[in-house]
């Protein structure tokens, strides 16, 4: 984790980035689907299967990684909770269908802040930190 590595993010996409935290987008397929298409992860190039694939990998992800805001308070000391992320992780790695995809996805911005979260998230994880979230 380094804590000198900072960026400024243009609040529009710190807006369209958000909203994944939110049950309502995550459930709704319209608006997450269209909040996949304004950040770049999903496009018109992409083949029905891969659109299912990315669609339900981020719709996992975003349950997952959203769940400490989710429930007011949350307690990294779970070893389950990093575990599950390590898992989905590792398991859209070796997806096969997923590796012949190609196409370059998201923004600079995406990845930062993607190597931000887990940073913290992993940090409050080896302290066993319990956080309020709301």
């Amino acid at each position: 984790l380094d804590f000198g590595c900072t960026k400024t993010l243009d609040p529009v996409f710190h807006q369209d980035y958000f909203r994944f935290l939110d049950l309502k987008v995550i459930d709704d397929p319209e608006l997450f689907e269209r909040g996949l298409r304004k950040l770049g992860i999903l496009s018109d190039a992409d083949s029905p299967r891969a659109r299912e694939l990315i669609i339900e990998g981020a719709q996992r992800g975003s349950r997952l990684l959203g769940r400490p805001f989710q429930e007011g308070s949350f307690d990294f000391g779970d070893e389950s909770y990093l575990a599950s992320i390590y898992e989905l992780g590792e398991e859209q790695r070796k997806n096969s269908e997923l590796k012949q995809m190609k196409t370059a996805r998201g923004s600079a911005d995406s990845i930062y802040l993607n190597r931000a979260y887990f940073g913290l998230y992993s940090l409050m994880g080896l302290l066993k930190a319990k956080i309020q979230t709301r």
